[in-house]
């Protein structure tokens, strides 16, 4: 007789039920922080920008600058003026802030015709593929006394008008100085390419009557309330000049560069003040994920930040 082999005793899975709690437990976890997470483009360039070179093989344009210029583009050509549309950024993305007194009449919240088409070239840039991930928010503003557009009583928008038409007639175009606003009031950028030489604090002369301009603005009675802190800002390359050891010393002494020439110009210096943030602070990201150099980001990265708000 051929004795029977012996059962095989089967595995005991009850471990599944402990593994698949773990699993659930750390979907929901996750979950959780992506919904309080929110959009960070810096980030998403940096991702983006890896991908498309060691998957793609190419060299991909960064969508926050690439949309950037895209948008200003499509206002060229409709005879708006950036006092009518302005084209900045803030910790978010890019911000385009219409003004209501060109795009409605007042007290109607019905657009004016000849204005549409500046919304349709807004509308076909968003709708390209390369910008469905981002999201638009359109937030709207009401003066305080609805009706009157004396920009006596807003103060903010009158200094935004002001500072728009002081650059007129200086060459100036918006990649040099470009003006915008964030949660506490008035933001300048000045591009450190267009105001200084590389590795250097010293303002380029032929730039000055743009810094004259902005402080017989600032020294205008209506806008006396009106505090003013100057940032520098580099990329993450290292100084090569021997007077600037860091990025630090760079971006403080930029800074300082400013406040010097506007109390020159007249603004008085309890008013201001100076930081240097290094690269701490970049608007987009200076490398890919691969920490490969990103020129163009680079670019944008250095410049000197004007904040004007009120006291």
């Amino acid at each position: 007789m051929i004795p029977q082999p012996p059962h095989k005793k089967e595995e005991a899975e009850d471990w599944l039920m402990s593994y698949a709690d773990m699993i659930t437990l750390l979907m929901a976890f996750f979950v959780m922080l992506i919904s309080m997470s929110h959009f960070d483009p810096v980030r998403y360039e940096q991702v983006q920008g890896g991908l498309a070179k060691d998957i793609g093989k190419h060299d991909a344009a960064q969508p926050m600058q690439s949309l950037k210029t895209e948008m200003a583009s499509a206002m060229k050509g409709l005879k708006v003026d950036d006092t009518q549309v302005s084209i900045g950024q803030d910790d978010r993305g890019l911000v385009l802030d219409l003004d209501a007194g060109t795009f409605f009449d007042s007290n109607s919240a019905v657009l004016k015709d000849q204005f549409l088409p500046a919304l349709m070239k807004m509308a076909e840039t968003l709708a390209s593929e390369k910008y469905s991930a981002f999201q638009v928010e359109v937030q709207g503003g009401l003066a305080k006394d609805i009706g009157k557009r004396d920009n006596s009583t807003q103060p903010m928008q009158s200094l935004k008008t002001d500072m728009a038409q002081a650059m007129r007639g200086l060459k100036i175009d918006d990649t040099q100085v470009s003006i915008g606003t964030d949660d506490r009031g008035l933001v300048l950028d000045l591009d450190a390419g267009t105001f200084f030489d590389p590795n250097s604090a010293a303002l380029k002369d032929q730039f000055l009557p743009a810094l004259a301009k902005i402080a017989a603005t600032l020294t205008s009675e209506k806008y006396s309330a009106f505090q003013v802190e100057i940032q520098g800002h580099t990329d993450d390359d290292k100084p090569t000049s021997p007077a600037f050891p860091t990025n630090w010393e760079l971006s403080a002494a930029r800074a300082t560069a400013v406040v010097r020439m506007l109390i020159k110009d007249g603004v008085q210096p309890d008013r201001l003040g100076a930081v240097g943030y290094a690269d701490t602070r970049p608007r987009v990201a200076n490398r890919d994920v691969n920490n490969n150099p990103l020129p163009i980001n680079q670019a944008i990265n250095r410049r000197v930040s004007i904040h004007i708000y009120p006291r």
